[in-house]
């Protein structure tokens, strides 16, 4: 996964609360980061998203049946727009109503999967400052 996916991957699920499968579930529209999305016809005021279960081509759903709203910092809406501009740059990956794509390996384009969260946590804990208990 390239920096940018990295990044909005450990927000949101340190800042926003997802699930590994939650945010590989996530579909464009599920993503208001508009003060205001009343145009977009949801009467949630400021950025948030949408965690709704489904069946999903890459085997992420969202583990709650309930439908719920959670709410944006400044940092995670910021890290959706470095992702987007990374992923605007590399041909292929742009089109798809996934939020969270395979940008350079794999199929291009293609809805990332759990595990490849799942490595990157791995990753993650075994960096710098972590010891293995």
């Amino acid at each position: 996964m390239p920096l940018g996916a990295d990044r909005l991957v450990v927000l949101l699920m340190a800042r926003a609360g997802l699930r590994r499968g939650e945010a590989c579930g996530l579909r464009r529209s599920d993503v208001h980061l508009l003060l205001d999305s009343r145009l977009l016809g949801c009467q949630v005021r400021r950025a948030h998203l949408h965690v709704v279960r489904r069946d999903n081509v890459n085997g992420a759903w969202a583990k709650s049946r309930r439908q719920r709203v959670v709410p944006l910092d400044f940092l995670v809406v910021q890290a959706f727009d470095a992702y987007e501009l990374e992923r605007m740059g590399v041909p292929g990956a742009g089109d798809g109503d996934f939020v969270l794509v395979n940008l350079f390996r794999g199929q291009v384009g293609a809805p990332l999967r759990p595990d490849a969260v799942g490595s990157l946590c791995a990753r993650c804990r075994t960096g710098p400052g972590w010891k293995e208990q």
